[in-house]
């Protein structure tokens, strides 16, 4: 038997963004970015990836519905903390091409890109890269992490920062 040891990454999403829907997008003034960037941690040890709450309530302040369920613990390298599970319709994993655009932006000048290459049309950003997005869609469960959640003693040991 070969033991595998967890890994852990911090993955750029857009969460909720729109469906993908060429004939909207080919009007040159619906090219704004959708959804909300975040960061995520994808844990093979931990069975879930996590977003912070505040990611969570900016979803929500872009009017999606986002409903949380009962409490329940999570076990983090750390110790654990309590979290809420919320499920959202829609999320991409979404590259870096740019270091001025976050990864919704990025989403839109990939989605751009590919009308454009269908349509034969060239335009300012066809000549650059777009970055690969896997989405997901469906119900993409995350567990919500109070951003205020404390660290237990081993973490409080550590001299390095924590990341969300």
């Amino acid at each position: 038997m070969v033991e595998l040891p967890p890994t852990r990454l911090i993955l750029p999403l857009c969460l909720a963004p729109l469906a993908f829907n060429a004939p909207i997008l080919r009007d040159p003034s619906a090219d704004s970015p959708s959804g909300v960037d975040a960061m995520a941690v994808l844990a093979t040890g931990l069975g879930m990836s996590v977003i912070s709450r505040s990611a969570l309530e900016r979803v929500r302040a872009r009017g999606i519905t986002a409903q949380e369920s009962s409490a329940r613990r999570l076990f983090l390298p750390y110790g654990s903390e309590e979290v809420t599970i919320v499920e959202l319709e829609r999320a991409a994993i979404v590259s870096d091409e740019t270091i001025d655009l976050g990864p919704c932006g990025e989403l839109a000048r990939r989605r751009r890109l590919l009308v454009a290459s269908a349509m034969g049309v060239r335009d300012t950003d066809r000549d650059m890269n777009g970055a690969a997005a896997a989405i997901v869609e469906g119900k993409v469960p995350f567990a919500v992490l109070d951003d205020d959640a404390r660290c237990s003693r081993a973490c409080a040991r550590s001299s390095a920062p924590r990341s969300r």
